[in-house]
């Protein structure tokens, strides 16, 4: 690994970890009602994770360059996370 690719990666593993159970845990506690609206169901579900990447750069600025790897491996690992997290919750909710 000359590039650091996997290193960058591994960093980031922890942090999906995190996500995924973010938006499992917000996708669960989503009243019923709501919960067959699949736009508001998949904001709110998301709405955590996403308030995180948005809120990080604002507390410390210079966390995160736009332009730079990490923040659009950040931005990966959201968009992931968010799908795994609404696709585990819709997996336990049927069964």
């Amino acid at each position: 690994m000359t590039n650091g690719g996997g290193i960058r990666a591994y960093e980031h593993g922890p942090d999906l970890v995190c996500v995924v159970l973010a938006t499992w845990t917000a996708a669960r506690v989503h009243p019923e009602p709501w919960r067959e609206m699949p736009v508001r169901h998949l904001a709110a579900a998301c709405a955590a994770p996403a308030a995180a990447q948005v809120l990080l750069p604002a507390l410390r600025p210079g966390a995160r360059d736009p332009a730079g790897a990490a923040f659009w491996m950040s931005a990966v690992v959201l968009l992931g996370g968010c799908a795994l997290g609404v696709l585990l919750d819709r997996l336990v909710w049927t069964s």
